[in-house]
């Protein structure tokens, strides 16, 4: 029993404790605070990520988290999103094309080393994306009918899996799932966390969304079981190909706040989109 209620594992819980309730307040509230908070989120992601992955090259660092904010701003508050709207569509493409435009003057006069200049571009590019993008679909989630539930449906299916997978690896581990990029997860505790996560979006339909259907449950249930992994494993290669073991140490117990988010960066937009095409009354209606 020690070795499940170890020091981290105690930090984790203590940082729930006492950040669940600020962002359950902030999804409450909703309109600006849902989407200042989440871009604060964004800017702090986007941080994490150049200060690790442009280590010492101030002027691509800030480039790159003013490109990221900048996308998160554009998808939350401009024309980035919504999908059934064309001009919008071309419009939020025209601001992409801006932003990266914007990448490649920057990188015109600031190429430094030929031999590494692509690489870097993309690492820039692909970081402003990777870190601009994904938690906006939490914003625009949350500007839906039932807003706040389908804000909160990917977190707690996202982080529900998470656990599951932690503790029904604990227990039954025994086959590596990708030991040289997470050693600690294993296909019990993944084939555990996906059964336990289908059943708690069977508990969310009785609870919170009765329009759910059977279907829903299990497609979401499993996508996120799928999806979530994904998300820890990306970011866990990133971290290992930089040698590090945390993006930061905001969060005590969690290290940085992509370690925290980094799932989630992958099952919000899928939930956004499910919402979308499977709920059209909901995305379309608004």
């Amino acid at each position: 029993m020690a070795g499940f209620f170890n020091r981290n594992l105690m930090l984790r819980i203590a940082t729930a404790v006492v950040g669940l309730p600020v962002l359950i307040a902030f999804l409450e509230l909703g309109g600006w605070y849902v989407s200042v908070g989440l871009l604060v989120a964004t800017a702090l992601s986007a941080t994490e990520y150049f200060l690790v992955q442009a280590k010492g090259d101030r002027p691509t660092q800030l480039v790159g988290i003013a490109a990221a904010t900048a996308l998160g701003a554009l998808s939350t508050w401009g024309p980035l999103m919504p999908i059934h709207d064309t001009r919008a569509v071309s419009a939020g493409l025209l601001v992409l094309m801006c932003v990266l435009m914007f990448i490649a003057a920057f990188f015109l006069v600031h190429t430094g080393d030929m031999a590494s200049a692509w690489p870097r571009l993309a690492m820039l590019v692909g970081g402003a994306l990777y870190t601009g993008l994904p938690l906006t679909f939490l914003a625009r989630a949350r500007e839906l009918p039932d807003g706040r539930l389908w804000c909160y449906l990917p977190m707690v299916l996202t982080w529900g899996n998470d656990t599951f997978a932690y503790f029904c690896g604990r227990l039954l581990g025994k086959h590596k799932m990708a030991p040289h990029i997470s050693p600690g997860k294993t296909w019990e505790g993944f084939g555990g966390a996906l059964l336990l996560t289908v059943g708690t979006a069977f508990a969310w339909r009785a609870l919170a969304q009765p329009a759910f259907t059977v279907a829903d449950c299990v497609a979401l249930g499993v996508c996120i079981s799928v999806l979530g992994p994904i998300g820890d494993l990306t970011e866990s290669v990133w971290k290992r190909s930089n040698g590090i073991k945390d993006s930061g140490n905001l969060l005590p117990g969690h290290g940085g706040l992509l370690d925290r988010i980094d799932a989630l960066m992958f099952t919000a937009p899928f939930l956004y989109f499910y919402a979308a095409f499977m709920h059209p009354w909901n995305a379309l209606g608004n």
